[in-house]
């Protein structure tokens, strides 16, 4: 089966211009998807590209920004989406499950089918924090639409201003959809040539957070349990998080993809 035959209707809020990501390769079949702003996407994802098939690191902030990546996925490989894994339960990175259909499985700890299950996705601090912030936004850029002095200006509020409503139509849309396969602590794929290990270190950013490890490429993909910045703590261990990091730095890698 074909990408193209794979592909859903759009859902609410995918409507964008231009490209919603740019992917970075970083070895063959290996690569990086960021947003570029078109579309809000909410985390950094992985494709990783087999012999008969594609897994996905991570499934975006709504199944418009899941939609989007898999649509722009042609441009790199006609090949099925057949797994999908979620590095934790957090919205920005598990809310694009349900574009999913049945020939894929979503693969996550077993804290993440949980905690997806039991609605934590929806209920946490960060996820009103979003909804907050989006509806401040809003009313911030209803007015300047109102008060603005001149055209251009009223322009450039009118087109934010839509965006950010289709992010929240995006984001109405979403039914938290868990993992179908789960691990306590380890799991391994051989697709091809390609050898992948999905492995729980410990807890850290949340009770959940795995790893997915590529030995023969020395890659680490490691959703928000690393990063380039200070994490979202509320969810996390922060007495346990320190050893887990120690036993990513004893993993054989060269080179991390982080969640965000």
């Amino acid at each position: 089966p074909t990408l193209g035959a794979q592909l859903p209707p759009p859902p609410p809020g995918a409507e964008y211009e231009g490209k919603a990501y740019t992917f970075t390769p970083i070895a063959d079949g290996v690569y990086h998807a960021v947003g570029t702003g078109a579309l809000a996407v909410g985390a950094n994802a992985t494709i990783i590209v087999n012999d008969a098939d594609v897994m996905l690191v991570d499934s975006h902030v709504s199944p418009a920004a899941a939609w989007a990546l898999m649509k722009e996925l042609r441009e790199i490989t006609p090949k099925p989406v057949r797994y999908v894994v979620n590095t934790h339960f957090h919205y920005d990175h598990a809310h694009g499950n349900q574009v999913y259909g049945p020939g894929v499985e979503i693969i996550g700890h077993e804290f993440t089918r949980a905690a997806l299950l039991g609605g934590m996705s929806k209920s946490s601090a960060s996820y009103a924090g979003l909804l907050r912030v989006l509806k401040t936004r809003d009313d911030s850029l209803r007015r300047l639409v109102r008060t603005a002095a001149t055209d251009s200006a009223r322009g450039a509020a009118r087109k934010a201003l839509a965006q950010v409503q289709r992010y929240q139509k995006a984001i109405d849309a979403v039914v938290p959809t868990p993992p179908t396969v789960t691990l306590s602590q380890s799991m391994t794929l051989v697709r091809g040539g390609r050898e992948i290990r999905i492995t729980f270190l410990g807890r850290g950013h949340t009770g959940g957070d795995v790893v997915v490890h590529l030995p023969r490429e020395r890659i680490l993909v490691t959703g928000d349990l690393v990063g380039s910045g200070l994490p979202y703590l509320g969810d996390g261990y922060i007495d346990e998080w320190a050893a887990t990091l120690e036993r990513v730095a004893a993993m054989e890698w060269d080179v991390i993809l982080p969640g965000h």
